[in-house]
């Protein structure tokens, strides 16, 4: 299997998993491969880590949620705990610094 192609199944996990812990150990299990060439590959497809990458997923899913949610009745909380973060505090910066906007609404 290229590096490439490895990529793109790790990328088909984490997509159907988003709300799941996932380890790089988990992918690399799963995907029957070592941390290097799973690290190589993203780094070659995406210039950024495995893990780097399913956080980026992660946030920009939440970012849709929040867009299609009714602000009246949803909270941020609630999303972001659906997509696996637990520390409000640091999902928000994590927030802040991927997509450059605030999750608060005003």
């Amino acid at each position: 299997m290229t590096r490439s192609q490895l990529v793109r199944e790790a990328e088909a996990y984490m997509l159907a998993h988003l709300g799941q812990p996932i380890t790089l150990t988990d992918l690399c299990k799963i995907l029957n491969t070592s941390k290097s060439p799973l690290n190589y590959g993203f780094q070659e497809v995406f210039g950024i880590s495995p893990m780097a990458y399913l956080k980026q997923l992660r946030l920009r899913s939440i970012h849709k949620a929040l867009k299609a949610a009714d602000p009246t009745t949803t909270q941020i909380v609630d999303i972001a705990h659906q997509f696996g973060f637990w520390h409000m505090g640091r999902f928000s910066q994590a927030y802040q610094q991927c997509l450059v906007t605030s999750p608060r609404r005003h």
